[in-house]
């Protein structure tokens, strides 16, 4: 009895040995495992962009990320996320690897200030980045001394990023000042990237024993067992990306004036209203996250004052004209981006400024059409009315006109319920005569025209 529990004992023991051991070799395995946390920049660096960024890296930490890779592809954007970018890529909590990549993607402009600031560069074969000045500038045209202030900031600020990861400081300081650009293997063999690879394997191949300085020391990469962790962005950053779209923004700032308009020249609509008033909100929300000029705003803002005036008080079209003019200005002046590329299409400020002309246009036309038109209410309305007599009277006595009782004046004796025709008024008394006398009166009118 006693040898049969020891023997049971003995299993047990056996048994715990080997989950022990079975333990201790997984979390060995996990040890060894790198976790990789993939990002994707498609597209204008925008504020959609900055959160999804400042988010990611804030959480890499706690979720156990050991590194986080960047896939690139942008034409650049705005200089202000640009530099909240930059400032949290090189104050992450984990090394951060910025690949242009797939084969034909870019990164210009604010792009290259982000391989800059990473703590290793790699660029897939058929990419390029540079072109990095900050002011669009036209052919042959000299900077304003605004300009150059822009690019002597931006200059001083990618070569300091340079610097400190140990690259051609002097090529990135003229990406800047000269708008220069390299492919991916000139910059390879030029010092500005450490390394190329065309595919995600091709890159955790290469990062595989690769030493970089992070945080004042030296970390080696081991990219042989990897756990990877995709972190596409979430519904809120996507949704600051769309709506912080400089012609969207536009778009729904007009919309929004044009749809409150419309529902107070036409109170009822309520559909016009409601529109008008969301787009309005969601413009005011994206003109938050963007430089805006507000002289631009205010123009925009007083030329749709202008053609509102011009639907109340017509000018035959001269406030209407003042107000297109105010809009395309403003349209104009609205973002202060100097970023190019990056602003508000100039053909879609056409459109609506040929848009906004036509409906001046036919305001003026319906101004002019009205003042033509024969009255049909009100006082002026009454002469040509035929009326009817409530009462006998000789000179002046009671009549119905248009459902009212009023004062009429005739030269002849009037019997009660004869109709009679208005040719007249003295301020509150109409001017009468029986309607076959006013109606022989015409005609003899029109055959003395004729």
């Amino acid at each position: 009895m006693f040898e049969q529990g020891g023997s049971r004992m003995k299993r047990v023991i056996h048994r715990l040995g080997l989950l022990a051991m079975l333990w201790f070799a997984s979390a060995s395995a996990l040890a060894d495992t790198t976790r990789v946390q993939w990002l994707t920049l498609e597209g204008p660096v925008n504020p959609g962009t900055e959160a999804y960024l400042t988010k990611a890296l804030s959480q890499a930490k706690t979720e156990g990320v050991d590194l986080t890779v960047l896939r690139l592809n942008t034409p650049g954007g705005l200089g202000s996320s640009m530099r909240e970018m930059v400032q949290q890529i090189a104050n992450a909590p984990v090394p951060v690897v910025v690949w242009v990549g797939p084969s034909g993607a870019r990164a210009t402009s604010a792009g290259t200030f982000l391989v800059a600031a990473s703590h290793r560069a790699v660029m897939a074969p058929g990419t390029h980045l540079g072109s990095a000045t900050p002011v669009s500038l036209g052919e042959g045209e000299t900077p304003s001394a605004k300009q150059t202030k822009a690019i002597e900031d931006a200059a001083a600020l990618i070569k300091g990023l340079a610097e400190q990861r140990g690259r051609n400081a002097d090529w990135f300081q003229k990406a800047v000042a000269e708008g220069v650009s390299l492919t991916a293997q000139q910059a390879l063999d030029q010092g500005v990237i450490e390394q190329m690879a065309g595919s995600r394997n091709e890159l955790l191949q290469a990062l595989d024993g690769v030493t970089l300085a992070f945080q004042g020391k030296t970390v080696a990469l081991s990219t042989d067992s990897v756990q990877s962790v995709e972190r596409p962005p979430d519904w809120q950053e996507r949704f600051l990306a769309v709506i912080t779209q400089p012609n969207l923004v536009y778009l729904l700032l007009l919309i929004g004036f044009y749809g409150l308009v419309l529902e107070f020249l036409n109170p009822g609509i309520v559909f016009s209203g409601v529109i008008g008033a969301v787009a309005l909100v969601l413009a005011l929300y994206g003109l938050h996250w963007l430089p805006v000029n507000w002289a631009g705003l205010l123009l925009i803002g007083l030329g749709l004052a202008f053609m509102v005036a011009e639907a109340y008080q017509p000018s035959f079209g001269l406030l209407g004209l003042g107000g297109v003019a105010a809009l395309a200005t403003g349209s104009v002046l609205l973002l202060d981006i100097q970023a190019p590329g990056y602003g508000i299409d100039p053909s879609l400020i056409v459109v609506m400024t040929l848009v906004s002309l036509v409906l001046v246009v036919g305001v003026a036309w319906l101004a002019m059409k009205a003042m033509h038109r024969h009255q049909v209410a009100g006082r002026e309305g009454l002469v040509g009315e035929v009326v009817t007599a409530l009462a006998d009277f000789d000179r002046k006595g009671p009549v119905l006109a248009q459902g009212e009782h009023w004062q009429a004046q005739t030269q002849v004796p009037i019997k009660q319920g004869s109709r009679l025709t208005v040719v007249g008024l003295d301020g509150l008394v109409l001017q009468v005569r029986p309607a076959d006398e006013a109606s022989d009166n015409t005609v003899k009118e029109s055959k003395e025209a004729q």
